[in-house]
């Protein structure tokens, strides 16, 4: 990412970027710099195309010809498939191309043995676009509100983060409506978040579970009453339920073999907000409990999608015997 801004400020650009991986976020972000840098609002130097249809015949002349009253042309390319397989002919013309030319592709996946990585590799830049760790985030997201000029504590950022789950595009977002609401005072506290941040209903059915593992059925069913005036589908509600308890099933055995957090994660595939919160509570019973109280919601679960027990009937009933000790 530091060397694509350099040539961005620079003005001194490779002939050809590779831009992949799964932060949908950062690929867009630098998809966006390149369009505003080399293309602006000039349509006659710029060409965009999108999907595993790209002509390529189309794209090699397009890249040999010089811009029209312009330094550089930009051909920009999003999710071809071309960083996998194909596009031989146009890495072979990679020598013959005008140094006006800057051809950037912008794929969600890349195979590195693939004549375009290697390409892109040897004659450009490659930039995997990964999600970044917990404490990368933490740190990035406390400067930029710092340089907002905004006071953020600790655990409101915590929550914040949590709320957001580590998705960029909606930490733009909540970040935006944050500093619009504590624009009077430049503080946030964790009431702030609480009161602005969107809360998913994934983030609803783990506060209702977390209810139901602390033995809390009364906050439970108030947490169920809430959905259900949010017209969410019993169904629905009925599989996240199974879900998270099989969440907290699994992670209370790894815990109990005795896995740090960072194994867990790599084992399960859960994100560092996932297994964070989840710890705590999953410790308030054996494996084998949680074993059986999953097993008991897919019953559940299983009943009604088969017609054999009332949706409403099956989740209430998940509540209670999730709740029991």
């Amino acid at each position: 990412m530091k060397r694509i801004e350099k040539d961005i400020k620079t003005g001194e650009y490779k002939p050809i970027y590779l831009v992949y991986g799964p932060e949908d976020f950062l690929r867009q972000k630098i998809k966006q710099s390149f369009r505003d840098a080399l293309a602006g609002s000039d349509e006659l130097n710029y060409t965009y195309r999108e999907g595993p249809g790209t002509d390529e015949d189309e794209i090699r002349i397009l890249a040999g010809t010089v811009p029209f009253f312009a330094e550089k042309r930009l051909i920009l390319l999003e999710n071809t498939g071309w960083a996998k397989k194909g596009a031989e002919g146009l890495v072979n013309d990679l020598d013959a191309l005008p140094d006006s030319t800057v051809l950037v592709f912008i794929e969600r996946e890349a195979d590195e043995k693939s004549p375009l990585f290697k390409a892109a590799r040897e004659r450009g830049i490659c930039v995997s676009c990964e999600p970044p760790s917990e404490t990368d985030l933490l740190r990035s997201l406390k400067k930029s509100f710092e340089q907002e000029g905004y006071e953020i504590e600790p655990d409101a950022l915590e929550m914040f983060l949590a709320r957001c789950g580590g998705n960029m595009n909606t930490i733009a977002c909540e970040k935006e409506k944050l500093l619009a609401y504590t624009l009077d005072t430049k503080k946030i506290r964790r009431e702030d978040v609480e009161t602005v941040t969107h809360q998913s209903l994934s983030d609803r059915i783990f506060d209702m579970v977390d209810a139901m593992a602390a033995g809390r059925p009364q906050e439970a069913f108030r947490l169920y009453a809430d959905l259900k005036a949010l017209k969410e589908p019993n169904g629905r509600i009925m599989g996240m339920i199974t879900t998270q308890v099989g969440r907290l099933f699994v992670l209370r055995e790894l815990d109990e073999k005795g896995l740090s957090m960072k194994d867990m994660q790599t084992a399960t595939g859960y994100n560092y907000y996932a297994v964070k919160n989840s710890l705590p509570r999953c410790r308030a019973l054996s494996s084998r409990e949680w074993e059986k109280k999953w097993r008991r919601c897919l019953a559940y679960d299983t009943a009604h999608r088969t017609g054999r027990m009332d949706e409403t009937l099956a989740v209430e009933m998940a509540l209670i015997e999730v709740s029991l000790r």
